[in-house]
């Protein structure tokens, strides 16, 4: 949720929009987020004088009761091409929410769902930025470095809940339990470390196209390395505690559950793809 908030906050910064509207808000403590999915009605705005009436839905809409503004993407109410528009609407209304629709095992706390947007009014004010500028490097696929950041934490504290479990049954000097411990540490230093390196990377990335490249390759690459970083560390933490990992209630199973279906972000292998035509591609024949 946080992460989700920080990415709006950044958009809000980065491109022309209603930022000053809601900052009293956020001051107070208003949560907003970033809600892209469409479900079987995909957003649209249709042009009424000097704004737009909305029609259609978003699902895995993460905050629902919690989120006071939300960032959504939307369509041209006539046009099917064309890049998508950002708009910032006020999705506080409990009757347009449906935390039903989230059927999913784990990361309930997020009440995701769906949350129908159909009748709503904005005016020209919610517009955030022009046409296609949610997609914008290097800050769309260079700004996974900061739910990397959140899949770390996840990471991190199942290790801790790991620790402690072991410590309570009186077998942290297990040579294997050691073993699998240092292992899972080590992971999580390097991902601490490259997650480091590439949030400075994007963050500082002029308008080059060379140096945009290089912040999204090097965010894909991390996204990549952090997934598999954490799956190793699931594994490891499974077997070491065995039906305990999974005792329904507990934190250990709380956190487990809810980090493997964090980690199921879109089309992996994509971006993986992706990395390495722009690493390809690049000039330096060394890209690390």
């Amino acid at each position: 949720m946080f992460e989700g908030h920080m990415n709006a906050v950044k958009l809000l910064h980065l491109y022309d929009g209603p930022g000053a509207r809601v900052a009293p808000a956020v001051r107070n403590g208003a949560l907003l987020g970033v809600w892209g999915a469409d479900g079987a009605r995909p957003l649209r705005g249709f042009a009424t004088g000097g704004g737009l009436r909305l029609e259609g839905e978003k699902i895995f809409a993460s905050g629902l009761g919690l989120v006071r503004f939300a960032i959504v993407t939307l369509r041209d109410g006539i046009a099917d091409d064309g890049p998508d528009r950002l708009a910032l609407v006020d999705v506080s209304d409990p009757a347009r929410q449906d935390p039903s629709a989230w059927k999913a095992s784990g990361m309930r706390a997020t009440v995701s769902g769906r949350f129908d947007f159909s009748g709503l009014e904005i005016d020209a004010g919610h517009i955030i930025g022009q046409p296609g500028d949610y997609v914008r490097e290097p800050h769309f696929e260079g700004g996974i470095w900061r739910y990397c950041a959140a899949h770390l934490g996840g990471a991190e504290a199942l290790v801790a809940l790991w620790r402690d479990a072991l410590a309570t049954r009186g077998r942290l000097d297990d040579p294997m339990q050691l073993g699998r411990y240092a292992r899972a540490v080590s992971l999580c230093r390097a991902m601490a470390s490259l997650l480091r390196e590439t949030a400075r990377t994007v963050e500082a990335a002029t308008d080059e196209r060379e140096a945009i490249d290089a912040a999204v390759a090097a965010a894909l690459l991390a996204r990549q390395f952090v997934e598999e970083g954490c799956v190793e560390i699931l594994q490891l933490a499974e077997k070491s505690l065995g039906t305990a990992a999974y005792m329904t209630g507990t934190p250990i199973e709380r956190v487990r559950r809810d980090l493997s279906i964090f980690l199921r972000q879109a089309a992996p292998d994509a971006k993986l793809l992706k990395a390495g035509r722009l690493l390809a591609g690049a000039s330096d024949a060394a890209p690390w």
